[in-house]
C-alpha cells in the first residue's frame, strides 16, 4: 500500500506534541510505549471476551461514570452487536419497517425551509460579514448537498452482499466432492466476528486513504442511528432514518412542534457550515475576509464567557470555548427554525398546518410557547454525576440542560412567547448572536 504524498493533518499541535513527548525517553520509553498499545488494544477488545475479563475493567468504568446499575438485558446486547457488525443488514428491516414513503419527502421540506431562512440570513442580515464573505457563504448553502434516511444502495442485493464479502471470505467454504459443490460455514467464535469486523472496517479506511478517493457514497453512521451530522469536505448534511423519527419527528403532528424538534436540529447541522473553514467545494481555503474574523472572533467571546457561567459542579462549570461551535451551532439553529416555521405560516396564522394541541389552549399554551416546549423536550434526559463531569471535561457539546437553557436565553421571540422580563435567569440583559 502505497502512501499519498499529501496528507491533511486536522491537529498539528497534537503530533507536534506527540513528537516532543516520544523523544524524551526518560518519560516515553520502549517499554512505556509498549505498555501504552497493548493497554489500549486490551482496552478495545475487552468488551468482546468473556465475563472475566470484562470485569478487569470495571473498576475504571465505575470511576468514569460508565457502569449502569444494572446490566443491559441481553436482546439489547445482541442487537447492538448485530448492527454493529452488519448494520446494513439491520438498517434494510429497520428502514422498511419505520421509515414511511412520504418520510423524505417530509425532511426534505423542512430543510428546505430552513436552509432559505439561513439564506435570507446571510444575504440581509449580518452587517458584520463583509460581501467578499457573504458570498462565499451563500454559494455554500446553496451547494449544500442531502442525505436524507438511508442510503441508496440499502435495498440493492448484489451490493449489499459485496459490502460483506469479507465476512463470507472467511466463514463460508466451498468444496468439491463426488462432482458436486459442498458448502460449509465454519462456526467463528464471537471474539473472531468482533475482531474480522474490526479488521475490515480499519482496512477499508487505509484503501481508502491510500489511494486518495472520496466516496460522496458513503454514510458515516448507519441509517437506524438517532444521530446527525454536516460533512466539511463534502460539504453536505446528513439526517439518518434514526432521528426522523420519534421523538424527533411525529408525522401528523402540528408544524411547529416538528419545526421545535427536528428542525432546530436541521437549522444545528447547517449552521455547522458557517462555521467551517471549507469552501463551498470541499477545499480548505480562507473565505472570512481577515475583518470578518475579526468581527467573529468579538461576538464568538460573549458566548464563550456565557456558557462557562453554566455550573456543573462545586468547582467546575461547562467549558465555553470547548462547546463553543456546537453552542453556536445551536442558537443560529433554533432561530432559522423558528423562521422557517414563521414563513410556512399564511397571513392569518395558517392554522392548517399548525392547529393548537388537544387540552394545550386550555392550559395556556401558545403555539409559540409549544415550539420552545418541542425544542426542551428534545434534551430531556439524566446522566449520573461522574459521566456528566466527564462529558464537560472532554466533550463538545455541553450538557442537555446547558443547552438548552444558553440557546432560549439568547432568544428575542422566546422572550416574546414567554413574557419573560428582561433580568430573569432565562432573558439576560446581554445576549449572544452569530449567524
Amino acid at each position: 500500500m502505497q502512501a499519498p504524498a499529501t496528507v491533511n493533518v486536522a491537529t498539528p499541535e497534537f503530533f507536534e506534541g506527540l513528537d516532543v513527548l516520544l523523544q524524551n525517553r526518560t518519560v516515553t520509553s520502549p517499554v512505556v510505549v509498549a505498555c501504552y498499545l497493548q493497554w489500549h488494544t486490551a482496552k478495545q477488545y475487552a468488551g468482546d471476551l468473556g465475563t472475566t475479563y470484562q470485569q478487569r475493567f470495571r473498576p475504571l468504568h465505575t470511576r468514569l461514570g460508565q457502569v449502569a446499575k444494572r446490566e443491559p438485558e441481553r436482546w439489547s446486547t445482541c442487537v447492538r452487536t448485530v448492527r454493529r457488525v452488519v448494520a446494513d443488514i439491520v438498517d434494510q428491516w429497520y428502514v422498511a419497517f419505520t421509515f414511511g414513503p412520504d418520510a423524505r419527502d417530509a425532511a426534505r421540506q423542512t430543510i428546505a425551509g430552513i436552509r432559505q431562512a439561513y439564506l435570507a440570513r446571510v444575504h440581509d442580515a449580518l452587517p458584520w460579514v463583509e460581501a467578499d464573505s457573504k458570498k462565499v457563504a451563500l454559494e455554500k448553502l446553496a451547494r449544500m448537498a442531502e442525505k436524507i434516511g438511508y442510503p441508496d444502495f440499502l435495498f440493492d442485493p448484489t451490493k449489499i452482499a459485496a459490502n460483506y464479502g469479507w465476512l463470507t471470505e472467511r466463514l463460508v467454504h466451498q468444496d468439491e466432492v463426488g462432482g458436486r459443490l459442498k458448502t460449509t460455514i465454519a462456526p467463528p467464535t464471537y471474539f473472531d466476528v468482533m475482531r474480522l469486523t474490526r479488521q475490515f472496517q480499519d482496512r477499508e479506511e487505509r484503501l481508502l486513504f491510500a489511494r486518495g478517493e472520496v466516496d460522496r457514497t458513503k454514510w458515516g453512521m448507519a441509517a437506524s442511528e438517532v444521530n446527525a451530522y454536516f460533512m466539511p469536505p463534502l460539504n453536505e448534511i446528513v439526517f439518518p432514518a434514526g432521528i426522523l423519527g420519534r421523538p424527533f419527528y411525529l408525522t401528523g403532528a402540528p408544524s411547529y412542534i416538528n419545526f421545535g424538534s427536528i428542525g432546530s436540529i436541521v437549522g444545528h447541522e447547517i449552521g455547522h457550515s458557517m462555521e467551517s473553514r471549507v469552501l463551498p467545494d470541499g477545499r480548505l481555503g480562507k473565505w472570512w475576509t481577515n475583518a470578518t474574523e475579526a468581527a467573529y472572533h468579538e461576538r464568538a467571546r460573549c458566548f464563550i464567557d456565557q456558557y462557562s457561567q453554566f455550573p456543573i459542579t462545586n468547582t467546575t462549570r461547562v467549558n465555553g470555548k470547548l462547546t463553543l461551535a456546537e453552542n453556536v451551532a445551536d442558537n443560529s439553529g433554533l432561530a432559522r427554525a423558528h423562521e422557517a416555521w414563521m414563513a410556512e405560516l399564511d397571513p392569518a396564522g395558517a392554522t392548517t398546518a399548525s392547529p393548537r394541541l388537544p387540552g394545550f389552549a386550555e392550559l395556556g399554551y401558545s403555539r409559540e410557547q409549544t415550539f420552545y416546549l418541542a425544542f426542551a423536550q428534545m434534551w430531556c434526559g439524566r446522566m449520573r454525576p461522574a459521566a456528566e463531569l466527564q462529558l464537560v471535561l472532554t466533550n463538545e457539546h455541553a450538557p442537555g440542560h446547558v443547552r438548552v437553557r444558553g440557546t432560549v436565553a439568547n432568544s428575542q421571540t422566546f422572550r416574546e412567547a414567554w413574557s419573560c422580563p428582561v433580568g430573569r435567569p432565562m432573558a439576560p440583559e446581554k445576549t449572544c448572536e452569530l449567524w
